[in-house]
């Protein structure tokens, strides 16, 4: 026996496309009918979106727009923070070249008196020892 439906094992929708093929093949002609029906959906229609099915993907589209947008909110200002943080470390940099200018200053000021000690030294050295070679070519 047949389930309800169907006509010898075909079922309603499937007999009514067939119908419609015929019709169009009638109208249309063998190709153009072919296109159209490639065109159509299945003969089972539970593949296609309900207008419920299609609201539900508009709010889901929704939320994870709101969800982005929260998102781009979270970012502009980690963006903020790293702009801050680049400009102080830039001031850092800053700090550590002028640092680095009165340390190489420093360098040469220590230099030019240590070269005035040793230089005073060794010429305090030299009189001390003409004057003792003095004293003593007096005393002999």
């Amino acid at each position: 026996m047949n389930s309800p439906g169907t006509l010898t094992g075909v079922t309603a929708s499937e007999l009514a496309r067939r119908e419609l093929y015929a019709r169009l093949e009638e109208v249309l002609g063998r190709e153009h009918a072919e296109t159209l029906m490639t065109h159509l959906p299945a003969h089972d229609a539970e593949g296609l979106a309900t207008k419920a099915d299609v609201a539900a993907t508009r709010a889901d589209i929704a939320e994870v727009r709101a969800d982005l947008q929260h998102l781009e909110s979270r970012f502009d200002v980690l963006e903020s923070r790293f702009d801050r943080m680049e400009e102080r470390f830039e001031r850092m940099e800053e700090r550590f070249e002028r640092m680095d200018e009165r340390f190489y200053g420093l360098q040469e000021t220590m230099r030019d008196q240590l070269r005035t000690y040793t230089v005073t030294t060794i010429g305090a050295m030299t009189a001390l020892t003409g004057i003792f070679a003095g004293v003593v070519a007096v005393l002999r």
